[in-house]
């Protein structure tokens, strides 16, 4: 391994002896021999009960060729765990590559830390269960420190940690990990169950012939092209799965009203591999429906009735709403029945809209690898969440990928999926296609399909034993598989290969892959290049509508006027894209409304197709001085020291969704007026730390710099040193 593993192996044996090895500590060692190992981290009263469930798991994933140890113990910190696993990924014979984490394993709490999740932005002073993020990173990302602050009272398995101001600001996970956490009074059972079912599942040699993917009720806007284009994506990405003899899938919420029986009917098919699963989410439901599309009057009428009666039955004030709805909707009081029967039928409506976790033990679904696109649905902290649900029920589910808190839905979640068919072990998929500190494999990680898709090609040692060696990489740039060379570009940018920008640059204006492209747009973006605004204004025009989108959100976050002109052309030219065209309304706000306003105006003139150029015009600079108004508003909010304090730091919070480019000389200065309450400057240095592609990232640099230098505060420094840290290119 590195000599950053050795560095903190070093560190870690300056903490007290108690927390690094205790007296009832068990190991097994590996019966076999393999270029990389791995370990079953495990509670010992877990062990204790189920040896030999435990030793045939071991033995299963031997028997898959990666040599596998056991460590039982009474864990008591999350520490203890982690320097276990320094030690053995600095171990020079048989370095592990992942590790699972069995039963009672301490929880990291993760705090300060929310650029490095995808969507998660909760005020930290909410309670503390809630307003952090339940994150095995602390434990795979050997580069990220933390300060210890507490361990919850409540949840003694709950331990708070906050990101240091002198770690990476990035994810970089050194191996993988996965979570089997059973709960309850019968865990041991569950546990037992479990492990058995994935001992056999080890046991088949099963191909990835058969695909489910679906997307619920309100994802990615509905939005038809952005469906669509995911099929093509996969479609390269799974060349073998769409010839005859394999089975792929495609439905949405709109397929059947309910989905909800029928994609459990699909769910329990015993020979579906992976089900993709788009949709929103909580912890213990997976949202497929809204209210059903209808066009006739009376189904109309009566979704109307439904939403009358969900505002009124159960709200605080029953009488006060009902005469509200009424007012405001122009109906009778006969549309608003709240009686009981009508009451419990829409229960029962509601209940048939969603997947709740006891339909899941109920249906025992039996797809092997289940990914969940959605919030909350990978929430093991909480024991019984959807993905535990998949995994504990008496189907054949063995591993789920899923998030910890709410997630992001404009990001590339089927990166890498065509790997699976090569035999990618799910652990070394979720380590490369999620890399955000919500993201979780919920299962056995170490589970892989066979590998018929390229079987003179060892991915898992590809990616073990030659992640650095860049001659592979390049060969692999020309293999015949379009995952292999977006893993190629993947492994040759975080290598930082020299040449990195322009091969970059000329793999995206060669291949033929969306995901491929996508990769490129993706890696490019961690550079400080000037090849980057070229090539999202490629990426504008990309036939694969995910290039387009994520390269609008770039745009959004670069603001370089030179990119005005295509994001305002894709304003016009894409606007049936809804995914797309929803950043890039919301993007031409972070602009000068000046100059956004001119440029629209320059552009609809010269377009004399359009049917109605005043009604666009009108729209878009609507669009336009909304956001100004909207800008001027939290200035005057956050300068306006009569204000409560929380008013005032919403309007610089408000910054960490919405980077308003051009007011970031004015925030700047507020961070560094010495008359404004500390912990406001705080905020306003921390709000300009997700400015990471900004054209204003020198002078945000410059400001970091002054202030460290200035005897400010030590918080103000502390926070000053993380932004100039997460501006860094990567």
């Amino acid at each position: 391994m590195t000599n950053k593993i050795k560095l903190i192996a070093l560190s870690l044996l300056l903490l007290p002896v108690t927390m690094l090895a205790s007296a009832q500590r068990k190991t097994v060692a590996p019966t076999v021999k393999s270029p990389t190992s791995f370990v079953i981290v495990i509670d010992e009263q877990s062990y204790a009960k189920l040896p030999a469930q435990v030793e045939a798991y071991r033995r299963a994933i031997e028997n898959d060729g990666l040599a596998a140890w056991i460590v039982a113990d009474r864990w008591q910190s999350p520490e203890q765990v982690k320097s276990l696993l320094v030690k053995m990924a600095s171990d020079k014979k048989m370095p592990i590559e992942g590790a699972v984490f069995v039963g009672d394993i301490p929880i990291a709490m993760l705090r300060d830390a929310q650029h490095l999740s995808s969507a998660f932005k909760m005020d930290q002073n909410r309670d503390w269960k809630e307003s952090s993020i339940p994150s095995d990173r602390f434990y795979d990302d050997f580069d990220l420190t933390f300060d210890f602050i507490r361990q919850d009272e409540e949840k003694p398995e709950f331990f708070y940690y906050s990101l240091r101001s002198d770690s990476p600001q990035y994810v970089n996970q050194d191996i993988y990990t996965g979570r089997i956490r059973p709960f309850g009074e019968d865990k041991y059972a569950q546990l037992a169950k479990y492990l058995d079912k994935v001992v056999a599942a080890h046991a088949e040699a099963n191909p990835l012939d058969n695909l489910l993917v679906f997307r619920g009720h309100g994802y990615n806007s509905e939005a038809k092209e952005a469906w669509s284009g995911e099929q093509i994506s996969l479609r390269e990405q799974l060349p073998t799965l769409f010839t005859t003899g394999n089975t792929v899938r495609f439905y949405d919420f709109e397929t059947r009203f309910p989905m909800k029986p029928y994609l459990l009917e699909h769910l329990r098919n015993p020979e579906l591999d992976v089900a993709l699963c788009h949709h929103h989410g909580s912890e213990e439901m997976q949202y497929l429906n809204g209210y059903q599309t209808v066009s006739g009057a009376q189904a109309s009428a009566e979704n109307i009735k439904r939403f009358l009666r969900s505002k009124v039955v159960g709200s605080k004030d029953p009488e006060g709403n009902l005469k509200k709805y009424m007012e405001y909707m122009d109906v009778p009081a006969s549309w608003i029945d709240t009686s009981d029967s009508m009451r419990l039928a829409d229960e029962a409506y509601n209940r048939s809209l969603d997947i709740y976790a006891e339909d899941i033990y109920a249906a025992a679904p039996n797809v092997r690898f289940i990914m969940f696109d959605a919030c909350y649905n990978g929430s093991f902290h909480v024991g019984n969440c959807i993905s535990n649900a998949y995994l504990f029920s008496d189907g054949k589910t063995v591993v789920t990928q899923g998030n910890t808190v709410n997630s992001l839905q404009d990001k590339h979640p089927d990166a890498f999926v065509g790997l699976l068919a090569s035999g990618l072990r799910i652990g070394q998929w979720g380590r490369h296609a999620q890399q955000f500190i919500e993201s979780h494999i919920v299962g056995d990680p170490t589970y892989r399909f066979a590998n018929t898709a390229t079987p003179a090609l060892d991915i898992n040692r590809a990616i073990a034993v030659e992640g650095k060696n860049d001659k592979f990489w390049l060969e692999a740039l020309s293999f015949d598989s379009a995952d292999w060379q977006a893993m190629a570009v993947r492994k040759l940018a975080t290598n930082n290969y020299p040449g990195i920008e322009r091969l970059l640059m000329d793999t995206y204006l060669s291949s033929p892959y969306g995901g491929v492209r996508l990769e490129c747009v993706k890696m490019l973006a961690r550079k400080d290049s000037p090849l980057f605004l070229e090539m999202l204004a490629l990426g504008m025009n990309d036939s694969y509508e995910l290039v387009r989108r994520l390269c609008t959100e770039y745009i959004g976050m670069c603001g370089n006027d030179e990119l005005l002109p295509v994001l305002v052309k894709a304003l016009i030219e894409d606007n049936l894209s809804n995914r797309v065209n929803y950043h890039a309304r919301s993007n031409l706000t972070f602009f000068s409304p000046d100059k956004a306003r001119a440029e629209v105006e320059k552009q609809l003139a010269a377009h004399t197709q359009l049917m109605n150029p005043d009604a666009d015009a009108k729209s878009l600079c609507g669009v336009i001085e909304s956001g100004d108004n909207r800008v001027k508003g939290n200035m005057e909010e956050l300068l306006g020291s009569e204000l409560p304090p929380r008013e005032r730091k919403f309007a610089l919070t408000t910054l960490r969704n919405y980077h308003y480019h051009y007011i970031v000389p004015e925030v700047i200065r507020f961070a560094e007026d010495t008359t404004q309450p500390l912990d406001l400057r705080v905020t306003a240095v921390e709000a300009l730390g997700w400015f990471h592609s900004s054209y204003q990232k020198e002078a945000i640099n410059a400001m970091c710099d002054r202030l460290v230098a200035s005897g400010a505060p030590e918080a103000l420094v502390a926070e000053a040193r993380k932004t100039r840290s997460r501006l860094k290119p990567f």
